[in-house]
């Protein structure tokens, strides 16, 4: 079995959540539903699974990609999409900024977190991580409230940094400057 694309699951899991019949020959194995399966796991976006001739099945994953870290009754990744991932494999790294001061009542990997401010953040850190990878890694900590808006702590000397309630994405191309 060729297993691609991922990251935060080990393939050893993703064998294990597909099911697959080792015996049973390539023509025979029902490749949607190893897919179906496999589409359940909180950490996976999508998936394709496809036969490699002449004997192997190959499972290419695309993983959710973590955003940031939420501390909301325990330490939770999060996507773009205010998706909670599972805890990951130490190896792929914590350098992410933490969501801190907003919680969430359910903690359920795979599942879309439903705290509006969460959301915000994770598609506001998304936005960053693609298009502003230097403001990204510069935000150490982040939270949003009614008063102040988004508040960022630096990773540098702890410094706030309020980007307010709107135009975040334009704001950020201020600490961009040289």
């Amino acid at each position: 079995m060729i297993v691609a694309g991922n990251q935060l699951l080990e393939k050893n899991d993703v064998l294990a959540a597909a099911k697959i019949d080792s015996s049973e020959s390539i023509w025979d194995t029902d490749l949607e539903r190893i897919r179906e399966k496999l589409a359940r796991l909180p950490q996976v976006k999508s998936v394709e699974v496809s036969r490699m001739f002449p004997s192997n099945i190959r499972i290419d994953i695309e993983e959710r990609k973590p955003v940031a870290l939420l501390i909301s009754n325990g330490l939770w990744g999060i996507d773009r999409d205010g998706i909670l991932l599972p805890r990951f494999r130490p190896e792929v790294g914590l350098d992410f900024p933490v969501i801190t001061g907003l919680h969430v009542k359910e903690h359920l990997p795979g599942k879309p977190v439903t705290n509006s401010r969460v959301l915000a953040l994770a598609d506001f850190l998304g936005e960053l991580q693609e298009n502003g990878p230097i403001v990204y890694s510069l935000i150490s900590e982040i939270t949003m409230n009614a008063t102040y808006g988004v508040k960022a702590i630096l990773v540098e000397k702890n410094v706030p940094v309020y980007f307010g309630t709107n135009r975040l994405i334009g704001k950020r191309k201020v600490l961009e400057m040289p």
